[in-house]
């Protein structure tokens, strides 16, 4: 992913949108709570960022980034891993969100796999990146 952004990994802030541990969304201990928690958190953050592209590594973190960002659904695009794809959000500030099936569960990057790698890249440039 690092090389299709043509970025170097020490210049990416990386966190978890919910920040308490759970093995899956089902397993969180009252969701609701902690997605409304999760927002408020990171509208704080993101109201003053100067990021242009966010991704989420997981499909059910996407909307809710592209909600505290006020980005709302474009597209999808195939990754080249059966039916599955990544959903591009974006704003009138032109941030764009990327929803990514999540990467420890699904390869779509390396072993000459170029779909997800080609809409990364895409999404990177239309931001200005």
């Amino acid at each position: 992913m690092f090389e299709a952004l043509d970025v170097n990994a020490k210049d990416v802030f990386s966190a978890n949108f919910v920040p308490f541990r759970s093995p899956a969304w089902a397993d969180l201990h009252d969701p609701k709570g902690a997605i409304a928690f999760s927002r408020n958190l990171w509208t704080e953050v993101l109201e003053n960022s100067p990021a242009r592209l966010f991704m989420s590594l997981g499909k059910a973190a996407g909307p809710q980034v592209a909600a505290v960002v006020g980005a709302t659904y474009e597209s999808s695009h195939p990754v080249g891993w059966g039916k599955h794809k990544i959903d591009v959000y974006r704003n009138d500030r032109n941030q764009i969100v990327l929803a990514l099936p999540h990467l420890s569960r699904f390869r779509i990057f390396g072993n000459g796999r170029t779909q997800a790698a080609e809409v990364v890249k895409t999404a990177a440039r239309e931001a200005g990146l």
